[in-house]
């Protein structure tokens, strides 16, 4: 095949440049390289710290044949993963604590972008299986949650705290002292569940289960017109749905 002389060959590769869909081509590998490394600005600051019973009546049945240790686990990880999908992921840092009669920080304040879903976030496996001890791990949430308000405290910063049990606090005068510290602020949240166990409906009569839920409930923040800061549980999804949907109002730009 004969060769291409220089001045055809120079005709030719001009045209190419000019191609006005090789121009497009280009412009679009270019934009899409640039938006590839584009990080979202930040709107807001939303610590959501998971306060976790870790105690001995975790590893019973619950109302849906796991242990309630499980349920609390399926119901974290499902949130979590909720929110590293959420187009405001960079917004949420996450903190979680274990707690029975000792207390253990199973993940420091994080990004939730940052966190690993295949770790192990059942609280009976973190601290040792014994009685039922909050107010610790409420004061360590406490010194967080402040540490959290005072670094970004020139901008949008609310703070969530979900504490999920199965109630019989040992401790509750202490722990109501920690939580209506925290609740004075107009910044911080309290939302509580309580994970009832399948033996209840059977063997607990009803005036000793609503003690539990009364007692679960006196650590929540206040209900709103739009959102009820206290659930006992019936459907560990339905738990799942209304913690993401505490999560979502409370994150609200203010």
């Amino acid at each position: 095949m004969p060769r291409m002389n220089n001045k055809i060959q120079k005709t030719a590769i001009s045209t190419k440049n000019n191609d006005p869909l090789s121009k497009t081509e280009e412009l679009m590998k270019s934009y899409n390289k640039s938006m590839s490394s584009l990080v979202m600005p930040r709107l807001f600051y939303q610590l959501v710290v998971f306060v976790l019973d870790g105690s001995d009546s975790m590893n019973w049945e619950s109302i849906s044949g796991n242990s309630k240790g499980e349920e609390v686990e399926s119901a974290i990880k499902g949130i979590l993963r909720r929110l590293q999908k959420s187009k405001n992921k960079e917004s949420f840092d996450i903190n979680i604590w274990a707690y029975s009669e000792e207390i253990s920080e199973i993940v420091p304040t994080t990004s939730v972008t940052k966190i690993d879903l295949d770790q192990d976030l059942n609280p009976c496996t973190h601290v040792q299986n014994t009685r039922t001890y909050i107010a610790d791990a409420l004061e360590e949430t406490e010194r967080v949650v402040e540490d959290y308000l005072e670094t970004n405290k020139n901008k949008n910063t609310q703070a969530l705290i979900l504490i999920l049990s199965d109630g019989a606090l040992h401790d509750l005068a202490e722990a109501k002292e920690c939580t209506d510290r925290l609740k004075s602020r107009n910044n911080i949240t309290i939302s509580s569940y309580l994970f009832e166990d399948k033996r209840w409906k059977d063997e607990l009569p009803e005036e000793e289960l609503e003690d539990l839920r009364n007692d679960l409930k006196s650590l929540s923040s206040h209900s709103t017109d739009s959102l009820v800061f206290f659930k006992s549980t019936v459907d560990p999804e339905e738990v799942r749905k209304h913690m993401i949907k505490s999560i979502s109002e409370i994150s609200k730009p203010q």
